[in-house]
């Protein structure tokens, strides 16, 4: 197939920007993933370079490269690895990062996900924002999170 620079605005949380971003974008676009796009829009870019330009998160679907489909423990893996790279963010004080990223990570695997709320309840709570730091906690209990994580 053809490979085409692609420009993503408005992927992120926005108060996580410059090198604060990296380590969420990383997370979030792994090397090797597929990246669908629904309405693709391609521009010639100022340096004259030819691309696709995406200016909203809910016009891409990222495709990781370890799918769950094909093994549970691959799956294992990249929500430790999420849950690792969003304790970073939230000692930064990028809670709204930190929740960008363990949001995008239970939408992307299927599996068990109770501990993985209870800490995106605990880094809405640092944030502020109670309301979702309930319920994710209450989605947690009946999940089966213990708090074991985190």
């Amino acid at each position: 197939g053809d490979v085409a620079q692609l420009a993503l605005y408005n992927q992120l949380p926005g108060d996580v920007t410059g090198s604060h971003a990296v380590p969420l974008a990383e997370q979030v676009f792994p090397t090797g993933a597929t990246v669908r796009v629904a309405e693709p829009f391609f521009k010639i870019f100022m340096d004259c370079g030819r691309g696709i330009r995406v200016d909203s998160a809910a016009e891409i679907q990222v495709i990781y490269p370890n799918n769950p489909q094909h093994g549970l423990a691959s799956c294992a893996t990249q929500l430790t690895s999420a849950k690792d790279a969003a304790t970073k963010l939230a000692k930064q004080s990028l809670h709204a990062g930190a929740c960008d990223l363990l949001s995008r990570s239970l939408v992307s695997h299927a599996a068990p996900v109770g501990a993985e709320l209870l800490q995106r309840a605990r880094e809405h709570a640092a944030g502020g924002a109670w309301v979702q730091s309930l319920a994710d906690a209450a989605a947690a209990r009946i999940l089966g999170g213990d708090g074991a994580a985190g």
